[in-house]
């Protein structure tokens, strides 16, 4: 079986109601991996849970993936790059402006 089998099985299984409440289910689990991880970060609790917010980001990246046509799901990464590239920016003026003061 390939990617697109899968995912053409998955929509034929699921109705996009519950493939959208997957999708919100698999966010909040990953939004919850990532404060957890910035606490181990801070020292605030004392153990690694890091390979967790990858597990997560692949599981909601799972399900984007299903909610998406291939060009959608292109059109998403493009946006990230985008937004990495303004957020980049962002804290390059920042830094400018700190520097000015």
């Amino acid at each position: 079986m390939n990617l697109k089998e899968a995912r053409d099985i998955i929509k034929d299984k699921l109705p996009e109601t519950e493939r959208l409440a997957q999708f919100a289910e698999k966010c909040a689990e990953l939004a919850k991996a990532a404060l957890k991880l910035r606490r181990v970060i801070a020292g605030d609790i004392p153990t690694t849970v890091r390979y967790v917010i990858w597990k997560e980001c692949g599981d909601a990246l799972c399900c984007a993936q299903i909610l998406l046509s291939h060009e959608e799901f292109q059109e998403v990464f493009d946006i990230a790059v985008s937004k990495t590239m303004r957020w980049a920016e962002c804290l390059q003026e920042r830094d400018k402006e700190n520097e000015t003061e």
